[in-house]
């Protein structure tokens, strides 16, 4: 039944969705770090990093139209996994060493923008402790080599920029409603077995920059959706993934959907 209304929400608002799926990549074999209520979610503190936790995300969305009215979707991400990776060597480390390659945090960045006939993306990886990509919190900026989300620490007037093969974009969000916590005050529960998250959004962003495909550039404007989650145990054992669902419909609310799998 949820699978046959998702669709019809889907044909219903067309455009106006977006969708992904996660699996069993993000589990940890290390005892990780449990979210436990009442979940305290502060600003902007919270925008930063939970490096003790095994897994989290900044995920940004956004519907727009070009000048001549045609329809885009772009999309940018940056995921932080932390590995249990033990050392092998008892000797004690050297200063570069501690900073660089015995950083257990793995960083991944996918961008993409798709079109009504094409989808272009490209994909980064990283290793902690190098500055090669990261997040502050209070001095809002997300980065992983030249791509970054950053702003002001109330995340009122953002930007996003990437930049691919064939493809890159530009662009500035600004808020035009308050940051959604979700479930009980940011705590979201995602199995009867009380697998969790910390999730909060931000779905009133308007959207508007440059996008330029090929040998093409477009002005364009439109909406944006950024979401927000940490956690150590998301799935349960007998869990594969989830779907999630983001939407802007056409009276102006906003609904979220995510399935279990």
């Amino acid at each position: 039944m949820m699978l046959k209304i998702l669709i019809f929400l889907l044909l219903l608002v067309g455009y106006h969705s977006y969708s992904f799926a996660f699996s069993n990549f993000l589990t940890s074999t290390k005892t990780p770090n449990l979210l436990s209520k009442p979940l305290n979610i502060e600003f902007p503190l919270d925008h930063g990093p939970h490096d003790t936790f095994t897994t989290e995300w900044w995920y940004i969305t956004a519907n727009l139209v070009d000048q001549d009215g045609k329809i885009l979707g772009i999309q940018w991400t940056l995921f932080r996994n932390s590995r249990d990776t033990p050392r092998m060597s008892k000797e004690p480390l050297l200063e570069k060493e501690n900073l660089y390659w015995h950083d257990n945090q793995i960083w991944m960045a996918h961008a993409a923008i798709t079109t009504e006939n094409d989808h272009f993306f490209h994909e980064k990886l990283a290793r902690g402790g190098t500055g090669q990509a990261g997040v502050n919190g209070s001095d809002f900026s997300a980065w992983i080599d030249n791509w970054s989300f950053s702003g002001d620490q109330d995340w009122n007037m953002l930007k996003i920029q990437a930049k691919g093969k064939n493809f890159e974009y530009s662009l500035n969000l600004e808020a035009s409603g308050p940051i959604i916590l979700h479930g009980d005050n940011g705590y979201s529960i995602k199995t009867v077995e009380g697998h969790s998250s910390a999730y909060y959004s931000q779905p009133f962003f308007k959207a508007h920059g440059k996008v330029f495909l090929e040998n093409d550039t477009f002005s364009v404007k439109g909406l944006g959706w950024a979401d927000r989650e940490w956690s150590s145990s998301v799935l349960g054992p007998n869990q594969a993934g989830w779907d999630w669902f983001s939407l802007h419909l056409g009276n102006g609310e906003k609904l979220m959907l995510f399935r279990m799998r």
